[in-house]
């Protein structure tokens, strides 16, 4: 795929991991082994594949100053676990993990993800399970035009790496700071630990 483009128009700046697929099947009522394996190859797998070729692409070109941007389109759905959505989210939420992970390979690749609400598409209009799902707000749904906006922004935008823009309603470009405080508190967490082992230690209530 990366040589194919490289061949047709030079050389490859952006890569949007942007194809997704859902199931109009209940988990734990209707759902099949190969339905789920599929959503995972789709929504997870292949965008990390084509993460690593890309990434990799660049490295290559890095002595003549080449340099990248990925957009991860996630979704709300890897923030908010929703009944129904379950595989669907986790891929979701696997694909904003890598994202955050992936930040120190800026400035040479840049990659950030977008989590928009749902969007008014086929998929979304044409599952069964959202027909009656009491979380969908026809009001606050997106269109595709605010999410092509919002992934140009991610392109353009040099402070992007490692970020996840979260997209709801009139919401169109906003950073999710929750994995700033999810990092605070685990340091927190850490040194409360620490110093709860050095006081049992002192007492000699911890055997050595």
């Amino acid at each position: 795929m990366i040589e194919w483009a490289d061949e047709q128009f030079g050389k490859v700046d952006v890569l949007v991991n942007n194809a997704g697929i859902a199931s109009p099947n209940m988990l734990y009522d209707g759902e099949t082994a190969d339905r789920i394996s599929m959503m995972l190859k789709v929504n997870l797998l292949a965008p990390i594949e084509a993460m690593r070729l890309f990434v990799k692409y660049i490295q290559n070109g890095a002595d003549n100053g080449r340099t990248g941007v990925v957009v991860n389109m996630a979704s709300m759905g890897g923030l908010m676990p929703n009944r129904g959505g379950e595989v669907y989210g986790a891929a979701k939420a696997a694909l904003i993990h890598i994202t955050r992970a992936s930040a120190s390979l800026s400035p040479m690749v840049r990659v950030s993800a977008i989590a928009p609400y749902y969007v008014n598409t086929p998929m979304v209009m044409n599952n069964p399970k959202l027909k009656n799902n009491k979380t969908v707000y026809p009001s606050l749904m997106l269109s595709v035009d605010q999410v092509c906006d919002a992934t140009i922004r991610c392109i353009c935008d040099s402070g992007a790496g490692g970020k996840i823009f979260a997209l709801i309603g009139t919401w169109n470009y906003a950073p999710m700071w929750l994995y700033g405080f999810a990092a605070l508190q685990i340091k927190i967490l850490a040194v409360w630990s620490l110093i709860t082992l050095s006081i049992y230690r002192l007492l000699g209530m911890v055997k050595e």
